[in-house]
């Protein structure tokens, strides 16, 4: 059972992955930009990690790039082989955690001393369009609104975390990439298939009439429009770097 002070229901998560379909999501590809992106920021700064770890719900986009590396389920208590490892990458699932400091103390602790940690993380700004549009409509239909799309810390947040965590040498910065798509349905389509849609311990348990959805895409379809007639839908990646302390 999830407890009710826990933020995110890892149980709904688990539900959800076992249902998903990444390869027919075009959000798909934000995954695959994290992974090369890791690799590149790697080859800039000529370092060639010998023994790695990755923490990941989705361990085959990162085994692709990093064949060699161990790959760790992104669970509450993370399952390291070792404490020794010269690179732990944390891949686009610390937002889903209900301790993302302690995911990040649990990663210093498995470096060896002076072993890189890099997090990469969805931002603040995703899906930004997306929770305004359902707000304002449970607003209008309701006269309330409940939490609906999972709230994700900014650049200075997540910074803030890794300090705490006793790392050395910090580096953030962020990525924005905006997507195209149809309709909020298809948006919602594509979050599904990726097993991405509300895992928040406090969601609405009862169903969502269609109305609400008709009604919010109608609003995304006004006020978030490309100039190709779709609508776009932020998603925010924010890199965090750092090193283990020397023993």
């Amino acid at each position: 059972m999830t407890s009710k002070s826990e933020l995110i229901d890892r149980r709904v998560i688990a539900l959800k992955r076992k249902r998903r379909q990444p390869q027919k999501s075009s959000l798909f590809k934000l995954y695959e930009q994290a992974a090369e992106d890791v690799k590149q920021r790697l080859f800039d700064a000529k370092a060639n990690p010998k023994k790695i770890a990755i923490v990941s719900g989705f361990p085959d986009v990162w085994q692709e790039l990093f064949p060699t590396a161990e790959l760790i389920s992104d669970t509450e208590i993370l399952n390291f082989s070792t404490s020794n490892y010269d690179l732990i990458v944390h891949g686009l699932c610390l937002q889903l955690s209900n301790d993302p400091l302690g995911q990040i103390i649990q990663c210093r602790r498995a470096c060896k001393p002076e072993g890189l940690f890099i997090a990469v993380s969805f931002g603040a700004r995703t899906l930004q369009e997306l929770r305004t549009a359902l707000i304002h409509s449970e607003i209008a239909i309701k006269g309330g609104s409940s939490p609906r799309v999972i709230p994700m810390g900014d650049l200075m947040d997540l910074g803030n975390l890794t300090v705490r965590s006793n790392l050395t040498h910090l580096v953030s910065d962020r990525l924005e990439v905006k997507l195209s798509f149809k309709s909020l349905f298809e948006i919602m389509h594509h979050l599904r298939n990726m097993g991405d849609t509300n895992c928040l311990s406090a969601r609405q348990s009862q169903f969502t009439h269609k109305r609400l959805f008709t009604h919010a895409n109608q609003y995304y379809m006004k006020h978030f429009t490309c100039p190709d007639g779709n609508v776009f839908a932020t998603f925010e990646l924010i890199f965090i770097t750092g090193w283990a302390p020397t023993k």
